[in-house]
C-alpha cells in the first residue's frame, strides 16, 4: 500500500486526517488528486503519525510517482 492510501486508512475520514496532521484539509485532497505525499512533508508525518508512516517510505513513493508523470510527458 502507498504511503497515501495508509495514511487516509488510519483516519475515520479526511477532515480527522488532516486535523491530526495540523494541515489544511485542502492540502490533503491535493496529494489525493496528486496520487502521493510531496517530499517536503515526509519528516512531519513520519513524526506526526509516530512512525507508522517512514518519511523514507514517502520519499520513495514520491520519487517513483514523478518520474512516472515525467516519462509519460516525454
Amino acid at each position: 500500500m502507498n504511503p497515501l492510501d495508509k495514511l487516509l486508512n488510519m483516519y475515520y475520514n479526511q477532515r480527522e486526517c488532516a486535523e491530526r496532521l495540523e494541515i489544511p484539509q485542502t492540502t490533503l485532497s491535493n496529494w489525493k488528486n496528486k496520487g502521493f505525499i510531496p517530499y517536503r512533508h515526509g519528516a512531519s508525518i513520519e513524526e506526526k503519525t509516530g512512525g507508522k508512516i517512514k518519511a523514507t517510505d514517502i520519499y520513495k513513493y514520491a520519487g517513483k510517482c514523478l518520474k512516472e508523470k515525467r516519462a509519460a510527458t516525454a
